[in-house]
C-alpha cells in the first residue's frame, strides 16, 4: 500500500479495501469497521526515561525505532497502534501503564510464544483488536518473531470465532535486514 511502502499484503480477506470513513465511534464491535486500520508493533530495547518505582504508558516506554516509525505510520495511514507485545508482559494496551523493564524476546520460536499463550492473553488482544471497532486491516511492524507472536494470536482468535478475518499487511524485508530484529 501507498503508506507501507516496504510491506506486502498477506490477504486473510479478500475484500479490498476502499476509500476511507471517517473515524468509527469508540465503543467496541463485533464486525469489522470498513477502512479501519490498526498497527500492532513490537517494543523496543531503547525506553524513555522514568523515575524509579514510576510507570508510564506502554506507547510513551518505548523509544527505538520500531515504535518510533509505527507512530510516523499511524499519523501518514489513518491508523491507530492498537496493540504492542511486550517481551516482559506480551499483550500490551498503548495506553497501559508499565514500569521499565530490560528483557529481551527468546530466540527460539517455541519460548517466544510462550509470552503469548494462554486464554488471558488471548482475551486481551482480542478485547484490544475489538476497541473502537475491528480494523478490516492490520499492519504488523517488528521484527520475524514478533509478527510470528501477532500472527499466532490472530489465527488462534479468528479459529475461537473471537474475530473475524482480518487483512494483514506484513513488511517485505527478509528478518536478517530488518532494522528492528532481536530488539526487545
Amino acid at each position: 500500500t501507498q503508506e507501507f511502502p516496504n510491506a506486502e499484503v498477506v490477504v486473510r480477506d479478500p475484500k479490498s479495501l476502499t476509500e476511507r470513513p471517517p473515524a468509527p465511534p469508540p465503543e467496541a464491535t463485533d464486525v469489522p469497521v470498513p477502512g479501519r486500520r490498526k498497527i500492532l508493533v513490537s517494543c523496543t530495547g531503547a525506553k524513555c526515561p522514568v523515575a524509579e518505582g514510576k510507570t508510564v504508558a506502554a506507547e510513551d516506554l518505548y523509544t527505538g525505532d520500531a515504535v518510533k516509525d509505527a507512530k510516523r505510520a499511524s499519523k501518514k495511514a489513518d491508523a491507530e497502534i492498537g496493540v504492542i507485545i511486550s517481551a516482559k508482559h506480551g499483550v500490551l494496551d498503548p495506553k497501559q501503564q508499565v514500569k521499565p523493564y530490560d528483557q529481551k524476546l527468546p530466540k527460539s520460536e517455541k519460548e517466544a510464544l510462550k509470552i503469548v499463550s494462554g486464554e488471558e492473553q488471548l482475551n486481551k488482544f482480542v478485547d484490544l483488536m475489538k476497541r473502537g471497532g475491528i480494523p478490516e486491516e492490520v499492519y504488523l511492524h517488528g521484527s520475524k518473531m514478533y509478527r510470528l507472536l501477532f500472527n499466532n494470536l490472530i489465527e488462534r482468535a479468528m479459529n475461537k470465532q473471537l474475530l473475524p478475518q482480518i487483512r494483514v499487511v506484513e513488511p517485505k524485508h527478509k528478518d536478517k535486514n530488518a532494522r528492528h530484529a532481536g530488539r526487545a
